[in-house]
């Protein structure tokens, strides 16, 4: 999850209550002193901001949302704990609360209320009267069914209707999320989810369901009253994930949030690698920090050197040189595209020792190779070098046709795709390479001379390499005659 994913659940866990539309809008209840407010989080900030009620509210309370085809009803308590129903229409697009629903259902001081809509589309009510905790249908609020379960009246309460019955999570006596499922008319079923009690007291949660082929699991989010914010996952285990600070933004303090955030500002040491991978050692290749990446590819973005040889080479654990990060983008993918340029190319070099793909590429980047991206994104010579000494294609082609061959036209680029030794002549000129020759040629004549002790062949031999010696000066001295006439 990124962190905008995780700062939504931070304001919905904060909130009185929340509810989210057909289209995917988001939104959350607040209270208020006594007065109950709507806001659309719009997945960056709030917006749409209206009273849904002025006054009488329970001050800090938590509210039901629930939102259908044709319904849009909130469930609030009054300052006495009286549940209240309002509505919203559409035509005078205001919330009013309907005479003919009123309700005389009063629950704990302390108690909480969740709703949900069941198989027929009518909306089902649970809060606590301290001393049950009571489920009933707005459908008939006189008809109400006590839930046979242990626990305190001012725990946490969520409703969820799934797999065609409806489930209450809440807080047990024992301090772990149970939930309760009505199996048949007058029969309930509670089972206990997470494996250990809360540390602390659950203010409230969330939970989500998911299909996965014929099974159900169930995810949730818990807020503590020390700021807390858990995660219990489908097995019943529970993890921190961060808290929520005085100004509501979420603050990680997950592992790999922790390793993604230190890699990215190259403050990762030994030892704090050691202690985060003891924690969990699946942090090394797994997508964390405000980039949602695996840690090498955030030290390779930010261009953090150390960092990318640290992650690279420990006796802990090594980093994937290939692990991709979201949208299929490998670590060389952020190195080539995102470093800073003096790190660039060392940070590319790091990558290939330790087995990166030089050619890896994806059609979520229209199967540009890493030298493509340098090529047409940063223009980077050296890295370019590096690449194309360490076997880049020149000839693979990206979704539009191009080869990296192609791309370098017109850029001024066209002679950095060459290998190392052909820029090395290249640099040097023709001369270099005839004083290589003469020197070559001396070394053999040497061997000549050695081998025969002949006068005669001495004198040949000196005498070729005199005529190799005045043609390579001749040469020479044109090429200055020429530098002189510029």
């Amino acid at each position: 999850m990124s962190q905008l994913e995780f700062q939504k659940i931070a304001h919905i866990l904060t909130g009185a209550a929340n509810a989210d539309t057909v289209d995917g809008r988001t939104y959350v209840l607040y209270t208020e002193d006594s007065s109950l407010i709507s806001k659309e989080w719009t997945g960056k900030t709030f917006t749409n901001q209206t009273e849904v009620v002025e006054d009488g509210v329970r001050p800090g309370s938590t509210a039901a949302y629930v939102r259908g085809k044709s319904i849009e009803t909130v469930i609030y308590m009054d300052s006495s704990s009286m549940l209240h129903i309002i509505d919203f229409d559409e035509e005078s697009d205001e919330w009013y609360e309907d005479p003919k629903k009123v309700i005389q259902h009063k629950a704990h001081p302390s108690s909480h209320v969740a709703a949900c809509l069941n198989g027929l589309g009518h909306i089902v009510v649970v809060y606590h009267t301290g001393r049950h905790l009571v489920v009933f249908a707005l459908a008939s609020p006189t008809h109400t069914t006590n839930v046979p379960v242990k626990c305190s009246p001012d725990t946490a309460l969520y409703a969820l209707f799934v797999d065609g019955v409806i489930r209450i999570f809440y807080i047990s006596a024992d301090g772990c999320l149970h939930y309760a499922t009505k199996s048949n008319e007058l029969d309930w079923s509670d089972t206990k989810w997470s494996t250990q009690p809360f540390n602390g007291t659950v203010k409230r949660f969330i939970v989500n369901a998911t299909r996965e082929g014929t099974t159900t699991r169930f995810e949730a989010h818990v807020l503590t009253d020390r700021a807390k914010i858990l995660q219990v996952s489908a097995n019943g285990h529970c993890s921190n994930l961060g808290r929520v600070d005085e100004n509501g933004t979420f603050v990680s303090e997950r592992a790999v949030d922790m390793c993604c955030i230190e890699a990215q500002e190259n403050t990762l040491t030994e030892k704090r690698l050691h202690d985060l991978l003891a924690e969990d050692p699946a942090i090394i290749n797994a997508f964390g920090g405000p980039l949602s990446i695996t840690p090498l590819a955030a030290a390779c973005w930010s261009g953090s050197v150390d960092a990318v040889d640290l992650l690279l080479d420990n006796p802990i654990r090594l980093a994937d040189p290939n692990a991709l990060s979201p949208k299929n983008r490998t670590p060389l993918y952020y190195a080539v595209r995102g470093s800073i340029p003096e790190n660039r190319r060392a940070i590319v070099r790091a990558l290939l020792d330790a087995g990166a793909k030089v050619d890896a590429c994806y059609p979520e980047d229209q199967n540009n190779t890493p030298l493509m991206t340098a090529i047409a994104d940063t223009a980077d010579k050296e890295v370019i070098h590096e690449l194309v000494d360490r076997g880049a294609s020149l000839t693979k082609t990206n979704m539009q046709g191009q080869t990296a061959v192609v791309l370098a036209e017109g850029t001024g680029l066209e002679q950095e795709l060459m290998r190392s030794e052909e820029r090395e002549l290249k640099k040097a000129g023709p001369h270099s390479i005839q004083k290589e020759l003469v020197q070559v040629l001396v070394a053999i004549a040497m061997l000549i001379i050695a081998y025969f002790n002949n006068d005669v062949v001495k004198d040949i031999v000196e005498g070729v390499l005199v005529k190799c010696q005045e043609a390579l000066g001749d040469d020479l001295e044109e090429e200055d005659d020429s530098k002189d006439s510029d």
